[in-house]
């Protein structure tokens, strides 16, 4: 049974500075939220861009998002545009060219 979750993920653009050459991730607790804290761009080899098929430039991105350690079951789904982060830092968004 697929049970919605209603959890709200801030993504949000600050004007501080990780070192984004080394991907840099810092992670935090702030009140009942986890909180990281990323440059945006992967501690790995990526594919040269812009190219043919997406015509976007990589950049570090400075984002803060903030996850509450319990969310709470929701009672419809909602459809998000930001699904996850991965452990670098770099946001999960399906359906982007970015």
């Amino acid at each position: 049974m697929n049970v919605p979750l209603a959890i709200t993920m801030s993504v949000i653009t600050l004007g501080f500075s990780v070192n984004a050459a080394t991907g840099a991730v810092e992670v935090s607790t702030v009140g009942l939220d986890r909180c990281i804290l990323s440059g945006g761009l992967p501690n790995h080899p990526t594919g040269t861009f812009p190219n043919t098929g997406n015509p976007h430039s990589m950049r570090s991105q400075n984002t803060r998002v903030c996850i509450p350690m319990e969310p709470q079951k929701g009672l419809t789904a909602r459809d998000v545009q930001t699904s996850g982060i991965a452990k670098n830092g770099v946001l999960i968004r399906p359906g982007t060219a970015d």
